[in-house]
């Protein structure tokens, strides 16, 4: 009931529904009513006619020949046809129609009355002639009353079996008006997070059109603010570059000096400080980048050639720590996203998996094409991800605490964002989340064709 009532409140689809069965159903009631009272008295008039036409045209010389004519007969009498008829001349002298009739013609005035004779009712139409002679023509009630019902249900019956076919109408009609609705919605849910494009809204019948309008205006003043935001991480990225690149090259013509061990100390923690300034101006670029990019349509780019660059810039880091770095599956594939993208994306998942896994460690590239697009898969045996955390990593500026690693939180960011715009999907995979032992990014594409 609870149920019923949130809906009549919340739907207006329902409610119409609702409403208009009601007022079928009441109206249909009214009319079934109304017509089952006229159908039942129009049988009866119809009946009355009947005996008064009898007897207009009844001739007291065929009754006899009635009556030898039914002793000669062994059909069954059918009760629904049957009328009794009776005639009284003017010597007193009374006549009937059928030797087990009633006799009715005792204190009978003319026209239309009902006589009881013997506990059964009659409906009896009289008439006296010219000569005296008086004729009476009867029918059971029981029978008149019931062919007036049958009557009048043959005629209530098309309204009943029209009442569910009415319900059936109006909820289909109701279905089907508010279809436009349901393809907007659907259009709407199925929009990338950073397409605010105004959506169509001339198929919108004119009561919802100004909601329609006001949704587009919405959409209009976000976008402006989206890009407006966009543009001012570009620039301000962009303007600190300068000073960057100059406290650089500061830095190196500081590096060809000789230095004490405690100024040559600290000063290397000035360069790692001025690096990770720097590769946090570049994602925040690429982040830049890849916003005022959402709505571009990405052609097909081949894999191979980007992630042989993004191995090599990777190299000399895993190198280092001695980590197995290397790709394998089908490396032909192509994915619906641009170089630069491709390139951003490939950068940061496989530079932080070489950061984050321990020395003597491994990292694989694997690639194929599924049934429904192709797939990548970044894998490593270093610490993985808590289950707590698989969610939260993908915020902006967001780290996890006790790494032992510098950055920004903005790599898984930056390959969220660009998976959200190819309308793919990206999904963190720790084969023992307890143990925190092994971290798989899998990246799903659709409605993309590879070549094998």
């Amino acid at each position: 009931m609870d149920g019923f009532k949130r809906r009549l409140k919340k739907s207006i689809r329902f409610r119409l529904s609702v409403f208009l069965s009601v007022a079928i159903v009441s109206i249909s009631a009214l009319l079934a009513i109304f017509s089952l009272k006229f159908a039942y008295e129009e049988a009866h008039e119809l009946q009355d006619d009947t005996l008064h036409e009898i007897t207009l045209h009844f001739s007291p010389t065929h009754l006899p020949f009635v009556e030898r004519a039914k002793q000669r007969t062994n059909d069954p009498e059918d009760p629904e046809t049957k009328v009794i008829v009776q005639y009284r001349n003017n010597s007193g002298e009374v006549f009937k129609s059928a030797a087990d009739s009633n006799l009715f013609l005792v204190h009978l005035t003319d026209g239309f009355q009902t006589a009881r004779v013997n506990n059964t009712q009659y409906r009896v139409f009289a008439r006296t002639l010219k000569d005296g002679t008086q004729i009476a023509v009867a029918q059971d009630t029981s029978v008149r009353d019931e062919i007036a019902g049958d009557s009048a249900l043959r005629t209530l019956m098309p309204a009943v079996l029209l009442i569910p076919v009415l319900l059936y109408l109006v909820a289909d009609i109701i279905g089907k008006l508010f279809v436009p609705l349901q393809r907007l919605a659907d259009e709407l849910d199925q929009r990338s997070p950073g397409d605010m494009d105004p959506m169509d809204d001339d198929l919108l019948p004119d009561e919802i059109h100004p909601f329609g309008t006001a949704i587009n205006r919405q959409f209009a003043r976000i976008k402006k603010g989206m890009e407006t935001q966009r543009q001012f991480i570009a620039d301000a990225a962009h303007e600190l570059r300068s000073p960057l690149t100059a406290l650089s090259l500061q830095m190196e013509l500081v590096d060809a000096t000789e230095l004490k061990p405690e100024s040559a100390q600290r000063f290397k923690k000035m360069q790692e400080g001025l690096e990770r300034t720097r590769k946090l101006l570049e994602q925040l670029l690429e982040l830049a980048r890849t916003e005022s990019n959402s709505e571009e349509k990405r052609p097909q780019t081949p894999l191979k050639q980007t992630l042989r660059r993004v191995l090599e810039e990777c190299m000399h880091t895993a190198t280092l720590k001695r980590i197995d770095l290397g790709a394998e599956g089908n490396l032909d594939i192509e994915l619906p996203l641009s170089e630069l993208q491709l390139f951003t994306l490939l950068r940061n998942l496989i530079d932080n998996a070489v950061r984050y896994t321990p020395v003597g460690g491994k990292v694989t590239i694997q690639s194929c094409m599924t049934d429904t697009g192709p797939m990548l898969e970044v894998i490593d045996n270093g610490p993985g991800i808590a289950q707590t955390e698989q969610q939260r990593v993908f915020d902006s500026f967001y780290r996890i605490l006790g790494s032992g690693e510098t950055g920004s939180g903005l790599g898984l960011a930056i390959v969220k964002k660009i998976m959200e715009n190819s309308n793919g999907t990206i999904e963190l995979i720790s084969p023992n989340s307890d143990q925190k032992n092994g971290l798989t990014v899998k990246l799903t594409f659709t409605n993309t064709q590879g070549t094998a």
